[in-house]
Formats: structure tokens, C-alpha cells, sequence
């Protein structure tokens, strides 16, 4: 396989209680690829099969845990959709393998990885003001004269 590329998209949706802020984050892994057109030894390839892709999270990055059989051999591209349920770093990575109608499998693919973070964004609003102290004062004048003035505050 010459090529693994893909895009992630994380939509994180917040959601606040009185003890703490949830993160409930949905994603999506766009993924492409050349399909082989030979076999190891140079020879045409003339019965692939279809994929599996594999991926990792983080510390799984190098084995591979995941895995979704692809048994489209005309595919070019598919999407995964992941959920996280934390806030953090998280690095995905990504290869493939080709399978042919012997049930060869081929090594895996260049690794494609994606790094992001998910946080929560400052959602509160800041504590009002305290210890306000109004010092008012007014000057009375009336036309009338002889006449007081009177000012009262409620």
C-alpha cells in the first residue's frame, strides 16, 4: 500500500452538574488508501480480497488492538466513529492490510497517526463583585426662597 491518510474530528458536548463537568466526545476517522496492484514478489495482483484496518489508542499504538475487516476489494476509503468519555491527549494510529482470495495477508501499511487533545473549555461565568460602597451626595437648590430642601434615599 502506498498511502494512509486521515482526518479526526472530535465534537466534544459539555454538559454541567452541581459536583463536576462531563465530557461526552464523539469522533470520526476519515481514512483513504491506494489499493496494492501486486503481489510481494512484483507478480500482478489479480484476487485482493479487501482490508483490515487496525488501530491503536495511545499505549496500544503498537499493537494493533482494533480491528474492522473492509471485504470490499474495490474500497478506497471508509469512516470509524470513536467515543471518549475523558478529557486528555489521545494519539490514534492506523494501518491496513490487503488479503487476497487465498487468505494471504499482506504486512501492515505505513502507520498514519493523530494527535489531539480534548478539554473543557472555561464555561463559567466569574463570581460578581463584592463589597460595593456607594458614597452619594447631592446639593439641593430650590427657586423658591426661604423654601428648604429636602432629599431623601430610599
Amino acid at each position: 500500500m502506498k498511502a494512509l491518510s486521515t482526518s479526526i474530528l472530535l465534537l466534544a458536548l459539555l454538559s454541567q452538574t452541581a459536583e463536576a463537568i462531563e465530557v461526552n466526545g464523539t469522533g470520526t476517522a476519515d481514512l483513504s488508501w491506494t489499493a496494492p496492484t501486486t503481489n510481494t514478489d512484483g507478480s500482478p495482483l489479480t484476487d485482493l480480497a479487501g482490508y483490515n484496518l487496525k488501530w491503536g489508542i495511545n499505549n496500544a499504538c503498537s499493537a494493533f488492538p482494533n480491528s474492522l475487516p473492509i471485504n470490499d476489494p474495490l474500497a478506497t476509503s471508509t469512516t470509524q466513529t470513536f467515543t471518549l468519555s475523558s478529557t486528555g491527549t489521545f494519539e490514534f494510529c492506523f494501518v491496513m492490510t490487503a488479503l487476497d482470495g487465498s487468505g494471504n495477508e499482506s504486512v501492515n501499511s505505513n502507520t498514519a497517526t493523530r494527535t489531539f487533545v480534548v478539554t473543557i473549555p472555561d464555561i463559567l461565568p466569574p463570581a460578581p463583585p463584592t463589597n460595593i460602597i456607594i458614597d452619594m451626595q447631592f446639593t439641593c437648590v430650590t427657586d423658591v426662597v426661604g423654601q428648604p430642601c429636602e432629599i431623601t434615599i430610599q
